[in-house]
């Protein structure tokens, strides 16, 4: 598979729509439970994973990280 700025874009945009979707959660289990919602992947692998899976996956951890960060730096002004 070739990867190309195409993927980056994508990716790129995905995550910023994810960590959106998560902004109104006040904490991060509220933030893995949006996810559930949205039926989107997190946490540990699981199994076998496609490439794209685990893309997949890695995004929504990395959501939850970024949205519990910003919840942290609110929190200290």
């Amino acid at each position: 598979m070739i990867w190309t700025e195409r993927h980056d874009e994508a990716i790129n945009r995905t995550f910023e729509e994810l960590v959106e979707a998560l902004s109104s959660a006040k904490e991060g289990d509220e933030a893995k439970q949006k996810l559930q919602e949205l039926q989107w992947p997190y946490g540990p692998q699981a199994g076998p994973e496609t490439p794209s899976m685990r893309v997949r996956r890695e995004l929504g951890n990395l959501a939850i990280v970024e949205h519990c960060k910003k919840l942290l730096e609110e929190s200290i002004g």
